[in-house]
């Protein structure tokens, strides 16, 4: 898929977006940190022709907030086996998961 795509599915979802290198999910694109962040459509198709095979990184922002879990496993020691939490939830590795909020 490309950027331009990968950021609508998450646009639909309202959450805020920075581009991501491709090969390497921890480095935004260019150095462009959570300070370029946006919603904005205009900027998405912008960055879609700049960088179009780049990934998108979901960020944290004043109305998701995301719970970055490392162990699952001690999530649910912690919750009483609960690591299901009703909300939408990334796999982002084995045993790792990401939570999203709506404030």
């Amino acid at each position: 898929m490309t950027f331009l795509e990968l950021a609508q599915e998450q646009l639909k979802r309202g959450f805020s977006i920075i581009p991501i290198d491709p090969e390497d999910k921890k480095k935004p694109w260019r150095g462009w940190g959570v300070d370029h962040l946006t919603r904005e459509a205009v900027k998405i198709e912008m960055w879609a022709k700049e960088c179009p095979n780049a990934g998108v990184g979901v960020v944290a922002d004043e109305n998701f907030p995301i719970l970055d879990i490392d162990d699952v496993n001690r999530l649910g020691e912690l919750t009483f086996g609960r690591t299901d939490l009703k909300t939408y939830t990334v796999r982002s590795s084995e045993g790792k998961a990401h939570y999203y909020s709506r404030i």
